[in-house]
């Protein structure tokens, strides 16, 4: 299970109910993949079982399983495995992200000294940081002063979910939804990166 899950707000999990009712399964195979009885899932149908974010988890997961257009295949064979990747470290200066971006890239992971991953820097990161003037100085003094400051001191580093290299790609899509890149932790130690643009290429 992912650090954090983008579950939909209270209001509207009844929709994510009506949707477990029209995705063909039985109410027992339904049962079966959601690990719980069949009376539960009769009470779930009709709005009477309080879930808890296991089973609103399991529940989202199997709609997208069923329902996305998206192959059932885990993200291992569609992230950028982690001897691949282009990467920047905590102590890099904010010129070396950009440089290491270049024309090619609007994402970099970020390794500590222990090489830990600490999540994203982005091209809207930076963005951000470019347009915080600061009343006392003029916005070339900023500037200059911004292009040598370190990554762990520019604020700049965005927390992004982490997933299992197992994971199914629909699930992974979700957190795409909401962040531009999203780590994925293989069986060998390794962070890799899946990214929206790599997901949107399922397309060709």
């Amino acid at each position: 299970m992912p650090e954090k899950l983008h579950l939909p707000p209270e209001n509207t999990i009844d929709n994510y109910i009506d949707e477990l009712k029209i995705i063909g399964l039985s109410q027992e195979q339904i049962a079966e993949k959601l690990g719980i009885s069949q009376p539960t899932v009769s009470r779930l149908f009709e709005h009477g079982v309080e879930l808890s974010y296991e089973l609103a988890y399991k529940i989202v997961h199997l709609i997208q399983e069923r329902s996305s257009t998206l192959p059932n295949e885990s993200v291992s064979k569609f992230a950028i495995k982690s001897d691949q990747i282009v990467s920047v470290d905590l102590d890099d200066s904010i010129a070396d992200v950009v440089t290491k971006m270049g024309n090619s890239y609007t994402q970099l992971p970020v390794f500590d000294e222990e090489k830990n991953c600490s999540g994203i820097v982005t091209d809207w990161c930076l963005l951000e940081r470019m347009m915080a003037i600061l009343e006392s100085e003029s916005k070339a003094d900023w500037l200059s002063r911004l292009r040598v400051i370190k990554i762990k001191n520019a604020d700049v580093v965005e927390l992004v979910p982490s997933y299992p290299d197992d994971t199914p790609i629909g699930e992974v899509a979700e957190g795409l939804l909401h962040h531009y890149a999203v780590l994925i932790e293989e069986k060998e130690g390794g962070t890799g990166i899946i990214t929206r643009t790599d997901l949107v290429k399922l397309l060709l």
